[in-house]
């Protein structure tokens, strides 16, 4: 494809570093899969009654409560995508998500993993 005097791959061009290095995914792909990580988190939140809530707090932070005997996450939009996947994670190993609600491979992995951090710390 080109775009006026510049090709695809000159116009928008792949990030430093992109492709695997020993089986590492590139800086941009681990990005993405932490976003779609999260999504998947806060899908499950719902399915398990979570009402979720993104919202600007200003860093302050957020994770699970009950208030009137809903259950909410609340979800900080100032944090970075990884910080607001730990909120999510953390209501979801609470809750076992991954016996109660049917999760997809890395996200189950993620969360086994946690599990089994926890209980060696422990």
């Amino acid at each position: 494809t080109r775009l006026g005097n510049y090709s695809r791959s000159r116009y928008n061009p792949p990030p430093h570093g992109h492709g695997n290095r020993k089986g590492s995914p590139a800086a941009s792909d681990k990005a993405m899969h932490t976003v779609e990580l999260l999504e998947e988190a806060l899908k499950a939140a719902k399915e398990l009654g979570y009402q979720v809530r993104q919202e600007w707090l200003g860093g302050a932070g957020g994770g699970g409560c009950e208030i009137k005997g809903r259950r909410h996450l609340f979800i900080d939009l100032a944090l970075s995508v990884p910080d607001q996947l730990q909120l999510a994670l953390d209501v979801l190993e609470r809750e076992c998500a991954a016996e109660r609600v049917q999760l997809g491979e890395a996200l189950r992995r993620v969360l086994l993993a946690r599990r089994n951090k926890a209980s060696r710390a422990a």
